[in-house]
């Protein structure tokens, strides 16, 4: 989503946003920011989507809900080792998103400065996080002939990849 500005934006040294959602991804570029998302909400992160990423300035900013913190864990996983640096932004509050964050009375400088708060989680504290929830493929699994096929199955199901991995 929006990956010509992002790609501009990687090339420039820009930080990149990734919200849950496009509506998310349209609040933040109409302020000013370069914002991109996953189609089909969380847990919709594809492997294709990480070499776009290779040496990009990610900042994650989930849903305040636990498909929302899975998903920003997933996108951490995925993008760690190719991305220059990833680090998830938590906004906090009472809303659902950074929209309602925005609505709410949130600002560009609040979020930046939220950003320049947070500090980047390390590989261990990525993994602590993730075993308390539902374990997520490594990305090298799908590879070859069957990583195709999970790839393209997968945005069509709710199933969870290693288990099409699995059957397949």
């Amino acid at each position: 989503y929006r990956l010509p500005e992002v790609a501009k934006g990687i090339a420039a040294g820009e930080t990149i946003w990734i919200p849950e959602g496009e509506k998310d991804a349209d609040n933040l570029a109409a302020l000013g920011l370069i914002a991109t998302t996953s189609p089909g909400g969380a847990g919709k992160w594809r492997v294709e989507y990480n070499a776009t990423f290779r040496g990009a300035v990610v900042r994650i900013l989930p849903d305040n809900d636990v498909a929302g913190e899975r998903h920003a864990q997933q996108v951490v996983r995925h993008l760690e080792g190719i991305a220059k640096e990833v680090r998830i932004v938590r906004l906090g509050g009472a809303g659902k998103d950074v929209s309602d964050w925005l609505e709410a009375g949130g600002s560009r400088e609040g979020l930046l400065e939220l950003a320049r708060e947070t500090s980047a989680p390390s590989p261990s504290v990525a993994s602590e996080e993730s075993q308390a929830q539902w374990p997520s493929l490594d990305p090298r699994a799908l590879h070859g002939l069957a990583g195709e096929i999970v790839a393209a199955i997968e945005p069509h199901t709710e199933a969870d990849p290693a288990a099409l991995l699995f059957q397949f």
